[in-house]
């Protein structure tokens, strides 16, 4: 039995309401402006479902037995019949496009600009009182840009390690042996 995964597709809606909110707030942009918003929002919406294809074809009901009188049921959108190597894929994949390469991109730049910040304040001429007010939320606005950086890391981190671990790891290789599609009774 298949059945949709949604979670590209509601990043995508998420983008897209923003672009449509951006369009009408903004309202008086340009026709070439309002063009290029559709066709990327709409370009937003083909990779999502293009990208969401294999769950979304691949997803079934799936039973999980825990022990010979508990099982539960679950949406798993990896097939059997795609092999072992697949989730992994899936999984390594997921957490080099959706956390290593997102963190690593926001670490460089929120670090630059931190780092713009603070050298800022070492150039102000002066001992004025609002040149040091100034020198102290630059640092401060300094501060909280790195913790955006720390905030995703942590935030993020602890659902990629389960995944990678519950995929790459040996020991859980009985806990996947013990389920069973639910047409094969």
């Amino acid at each position: 039995m298949s059945g949709p995964k949604l979670g590209g597709s509601k990043r995508a809606m998420r983008l897209t309401v923003a672009s449509a909110l951006s369009i009408w707030i903004l309202g008086s942009g340009s026709k070439r402006a309002t063009r290029l918003t559709v066709a990327t929002a709409l370009g937003i919406w083909i990779l999502a479902a293009l990208f969401a294809t294999p769950a979304y074809v691949g997803s079934y009901i799936r039973v999980f037995v825990v022990n010979p009188t508990t099982q539960f049921l679950a949406c798993y959108p990896y097939p059997v019949e795609w092999g072992d190597d697949y989730p992994r894929l899936v999984v390594l994949v997921r957490f080099v496009v959706y956390y290593s390469l997102p963190l690593a991109v926001i670490a460089v730049f929120y670090i630059l600009m931190a780092r713009h910040l603070v050298l800022s304040t070492q150039n102000m001429p002066g001992e004025l009182q609002g040149t040091v007010r100034q020198m102290r939320a630059r640092r401060k606005v300094a501060l909280t840009v790195l913790a955006f950086v720390l905030v995703f890391a942590a935030c993020f981190l602890p659902s990629h390690v389960f995944m990678m671990w519950f995929y790459y790891c040996d020991n859980n290789k009985k806990m996947k042996k013990s389920t069973r599609p639910l047409n094969q009774t």
